[in-house]
């Protein structure tokens, strides 16, 4: 009887106390990058403020910034189309408003909660807000750039989303109930011609997932419930073989093709341009495709060979030539091409963090390049204990008044004291866990 009442009554005494209180701010820090510039996509604007989400596309860079406000950089400043590789497609130039069906939604952009880049096209999920009561937005996907294989088509009965992720030529979204959705290159079965393989052909039996990725021309996703081999990693697309295929553009270098017995149970899964990573339930991580040795033909420069000191990690992030990892103690974990600058094709250095001491919140790895958020020692877990007495209370809100307006008093890293630290410093009231 005791644990029916428990039961029963759960949902509506477990936030009582907290229950009129804003949730805490997500962590959020200053954006690094380092590789390739040649298109200005590792200059970090200076007005760039704290970000609490960077995404790295071949040429250019995203960030979210705290507030839920987009910005870019890099190639596709511009959507004029000049040059011989086709940058400037309009994937750095962030609307205010989208355009009208069906190029768009003809809604306000606002504030946004996620962000993907592809290699001409950028996609953005958004975050319902108070200057948007008659139009429900939350959880809606946009995109903006090149449209030349449909990678801009959002389906109109896509409906709200809890993840998006860019590859090459597509797009893929992942709705709040589970669902994969794809579009763009890839979409019509057995189309079989650069760049279209089957990667927004998603599989009819997959079922629900948690977790999607979208790499150069492959899909990968992990299902709530495990397949064969005890596995429940999904992959489509590119791949499915490992010996090279596809004529002049060689797609297939194994990169849908795993071991479910040696991968398991995973938590997260990212796509490159030709491999994938994938984090295990026990921390460790798993690789597969191009690179699986650092010698051989083009793309081969390491990228699946998980080094063995990399240890527990809690995050990953997959690029052209390279692979990331944010290890168990916040630092950097990195493999493939760029661990040295040579400004010759594929390194960069775009594994070789700068510098190497600081902890990271987000990772994401493009082409021939990399974006971090650094660890903020303005969000360490006691932010507002302005006594260091080990608790938050009424002698840390008076110092946070009296710096109204000025730095004195910030809390969540903005930089200003205002209404937000308020919030953040009730939301951690009391004792320092």
């Amino acid at each position: 009887d005791n644990a029916r009442t428990i039961r029963e009554t759960y949902d509506d005494i477990r936030c009582y106390r907290c229950r009129e209180l804003p949730p805490p701010l997500p962590p959020q820090g200053e954006v690094r990058c380092f590789g390739r510039n040649n298109y200005g996509q590792t200059t970090v604007p200076e007005d760039l403020a704290k970000c609490i989400k960077v995404a790295a596309g071949s040429w250019h860079t995203v960030a979210l910034e705290f507030d839920g406000t987009i910005k870019a950089w890099g190639a596709g400043t511009t959507d004029t189309g000049t040059g011989s590789d086709g940058v400037q497609k309009g994937q750095s130039i962030v609307p205010v408003y989208m355009p009208v069906p069906p190029n768009g939604d003809g809604q306000l952009l606002g504030d946004c909660q996620a962000i993907a880049a592809g290699l001409y096209h950028t996609v953005a999920m958004r975050l319902r807000t108070a200057n948007e009561p008659t139009f429900n937005l939350d959880g809606t996907v946009v995109v903006w750039g090149d449209n030349e294989y449909g990678q801009r088509n959002v389906p109109t009965n896509l409906g709200a989303c809890k993840q998006i992720a860019a590859g090459e030529y597509h797009t893929v979204a992942l709705r709040r109930d589970g669902i994969v959705r794809a579009w763009g290159a890839g979409s019509v079965q057995g189309a079989g011609e650069y760049p279209n393989a089957d990667q927004s052909v998603v599989p009819a039996n997959l079922g629900a997932c948690s977790r999607i990725a979208a790499g150069g021309y492959h899909t990968a996703a992990l299902t709530l419930s495990l397949g064969a081999g005890g596995s429940n990693v999904v992959a489509w697309g590119a791949g499915t073989t490992a010996p090279p295929g596809g004529g002049a553009y060689a797609l297939n270098w194994g990169q849908c093709n795993f071991n479910p017995m040696l991968v398991g149970n995973c938590i997260d899964i990212a796509a490159g341009k030709y491999h994938t990573l994938a984090l295990k339930s026990d921390g460790t991580v798993a690789a597969w495709g191009a690179g699986t040795t650092s010698a051989g033909p083009t793309p081969k420069y390491g990228q699946s060979i998980v080094p063995a000191s990399l240890g527990i990690c809690t995050k990953i992030a997959a690029g052209g030539y390279h692979s990331l990892a944010i290890k168990a103690d916040e630092k950097m974990g990195n493999w493939g091409a760029g661990l040295t600058n040579t400004n010759i094709s594929p390194n960069f250095g775009q594994s070789i963090p700068v510098p190497t001491d600081v902890t990271w919140l987000e990772i994401s790895a493009g082409e021939f390049h990399t974006v971090g958020i650094q660890n903020n020692a303005a969000l360490l877990p006691c932010a507002g204990d302005f006594n260091n007495d080990g608790r938050r209370d009424g002698l840390d809100m008076t110092t946070l008044l009296s710096g109204w307006g000025t730095a004195n008093g910030d809390c969540n890293g903005d930089g200003t004291t205002n209404g937000l630290d308020i919030s953040y410093l009730l939301s951690g009231w009391g004792f320092c866990q």
